[in-house]
């Protein structure tokens, strides 16, 4: 029996295991290459070092999050879609806690790639936001604003930063349904 050769992606799937099962505070090229059964010497042919992993898995985690979030407005519109795009996210933090951990790791500025995968992001939730009728320039703030209020809660969630006792699903429920009557009461007369 052969092993399958060492690459970039399959570097990186194994990170993607790594962090999502132990967390991103113990991504090292060592513990890769020990999940890898392999030298880390050998994984240097492949990536640049853990900086450039982390990298790739914010790379990752925005591609996987970008498809969930227009897998779940797909058919939808207005509230209905923004709640399942705002579940959909939840969902994702929640299975990839990890992976997701990377995107506020790896700075967009000057990283054309991460400039892009998080502008996917806001483009797919700025054209379920258009679904309201607000016009570009609103909706792209609107985006913006739903990006950063599901994705603050969702560290917080993860990160086990909420108060004790609170209804999480309730509390979420309520931002949402929150996010959801400004963008209806912006909508021009």
């Amino acid at each position: 029996m052969s092993r399958k050769p060492l690459s970039r992606d399959r570097v990186i799937s194994c990170a993607a295991v790594l962090v999502d099962r132990d967390g991103l505070d113990t991504l090292s090229l060592t513990a890769v290459a020990h999940e890898m059964n392999v030298g880390q010497s050998a994984l240097y042919n492949h990536v640049d070092g853990v900086d450039d992993v982390r990298r790739e898995l914010a790379l990752l985690a925005r591609r996987l999050l970008a498809d969930a979030l227009r897998d779940a407005a797909l058919g939808r519109s207005r509230d209905d879609a923004v709640m399942a795009m705002a579940q959909a996210w939840r969902a994702f933090v929640a299975e990839h806690r990890g992976l997701y951990a990377a995107t506020d790791r790896v700075p967009m500025r000057g990283d054309a790639h991460v400039t892009a995968a998080v502008e996917e992001i806001v483009s797919i939730v700025r054209a379920v936001i258009a679904g309201y009728g607000l016009p570009d320039p609103d909706a792209m703030e609107a985006a913006w604003a739903f990006r950063s209020a599901v994705h603050g809660f969702c560290v917080l969630e993860a990160d086990r930063g909420q108060p004790a006792g609170v209804d999480l699903d309730h509390a979420f429920q309520r931002l949402v349904a929150l996010l959801c009557s400004g963008m209806q009461r912006s909508v021009p007369a």
